[in-house]
Formats: C-alpha cells, structure tokens, sequence
C-alpha cells in the first residue's frame, strides 16, 4: 500500500461523532486512528490487546478495557475479539474511503494504459435507446444520500428496507442530517437507550417517521417507586374501619388477660 502523507480529517465530523465520549476516550480513539491509517490493511488493525495497550502508552487493566468499551458501545468503530486473544478493529469511514480511492486510482490507470483521449476523471454517459430508457430507469436501485451513513450509526440494525423508504419520505438536506446524526448521539447517551442492553431502542422507521432526533433525551426514566400504583386509602368503607379497630381492641384486651 501508498504511503500518503496525510489523511482526511473532518472537524465538524470528529466533534459531532465524539462527544458521547469522554475526554480520555477521544485521546484513546484519535491515537487509535493514526494506528489504522498506518496499518497495512489501511482501516483494520488486529493486535494483541496487551499491543494496543503498550502503543498507547498506558498499562494494560481495567481502565483500559473500560476506554475500549466506551469506544466499541458507542458505535465509534466496529470491535470483535479473536479466541487466540487477538482483537480487531475497524473504521468504517477509513475503510469506504479507501475503496474510493483505490477504484478512481484503477479507472485513471485503465484510462491511460488504453492510451485513451477521454477524460479520465469522469466515465463516459451510456447512450440507451428509447425502448431502454425505462427498463433502465426501473432497475436503478441507489440508496439515497447520507442513508448509508445514518445506518451506520444508528445502533439497533432492524429492517433496513423500511428505514431506507422512511428516510426517502423525508428527503433531507444537509442541516437535517447533521440533526439526525446529533440526535442518535443525545441518544445513546440517553438512560433510555442504554436500559436493558438496548431494549428500548426504537426501530430506525420508527425513529425517523416519528423524527426523533427532535426528542428531549435528558429526562431521566421514572423509577418503580415513581410509576408503582398508590394505595386509595378513601377507598376503605366506614364498615370496614370499623371493624378494624374493633378487632384491635379484643387483641389489646386478651393481651392485658394474660
């Protein structure tokens, strides 16, 4: 692989992606960055954790299984563990980006090695005739712009086809989806979506028909006690007050007796 001499960096991005993290994760998280940028798999790392550990500079126990996790919960980048004690992890972003690059680097080299006068930056249109155009039309399938960015991010994977159709309905532009992205961030750092492993998560067409990036997320949830029913002492007869406190004074009485 090129030795580039820099990487892209999106400030808006990095700040908006990282906020649900402490201040030491996102130290822990930009070292690790560099680390994939200089892998050979550019975007992939699998080391041993102890390796990961000593490349940060910091003793390998609990508070750095503690910055990993916070890392890998939050979504930041994708996280498996190996049974020989290897761990990988991956940039999803790092990784579409390198695809990129490599697939224009190969049409501008096919380009020249054809010796060709076109453009090189840009494909030649297909001509269809008139009896083509709707066929052609019909079969195009392209997912809309930034859903596949929204997917990414957002953590309960569940039908995607319906999520793509409610994010068509919405059509939004770019101040809505940094709305969107905003809004998951508030939410996974919400009690909601954190209770019980993520149970509580709205599906995404849920989420986007109901648009709830717009949803205050810094209410905490009620406790039992807050939601258990109270007793309606007005409820209770006369009879039945009655019959009580007669039934404490013979107890009383027998008790004096012996």
């Amino acid at each position: 692989m090129s030795k580039l001499p820099f990487m892209q960096f999106y400030p808006g991005d990095w700040i908006r992606d990282t906020r649900c993290l402490s201040i030491s994760a996102r130290g822990m998280w930009i070292d690790l960055i560099c680390a994939l940028w200089d892998s050979p798999t550019r975007g992939t790392l699998t080391w041993p954790e102890s390796t990961i550990a000593q490349y940060l500079g910091m003793p390998f126990d609990s508070e750095f299984e503690q910055l990993i996790a916070e890392v890998c919960f939050m979504n930041i980048c994708n996280y498996s563990r190996e049974a020989c004690g290897l761990i990988t992890i991956t940039c999803r972003r790092m990784i579409r980006e390198e695809r990129q690059r490599k697939q224009s680097h190969e049409r501008v080299k096919r380009f020249r090695n054809a010796d060709c006068n076109a453009d090189v930056t840009q494909m030649k249109r297909p001509i269809y005739q008139k009896s083509e155009v709707r066929s052609h039309i019909n079969t195009k399938s392209a997912q809309p712009e930034g859903f596949a960015d929204f997917w990414d991010q957002y953590p309960r994977k569940k039908n995607k086809g319906q999520a793509e159709k409610a994010w068509k309905a919405l059509k939004p532009d770019g101040d809505l989806i940094a709305k969107i992205r905003d809004g998951i961030t508030r939410g996974r750092a919400s009690n909601a979506w954190q209770k019980d492993a993520g149970q509580f998560i709205p599906y995404p067409a849920t989420w986007l028909r109901a648009k709830g990036w717009e949803d205050d997320d810094s209410r905490p949830l009620p406790s039992v006690a807050q939601i258990r029913p109270r007793v309606q002492m007005d409820a209770i007869s006369d009879e039945e007050r009655q019959r009580t406190r007669e039934m404490i004074t013979s107890l009383t009485k027998r008790m004096a007796v012996k």
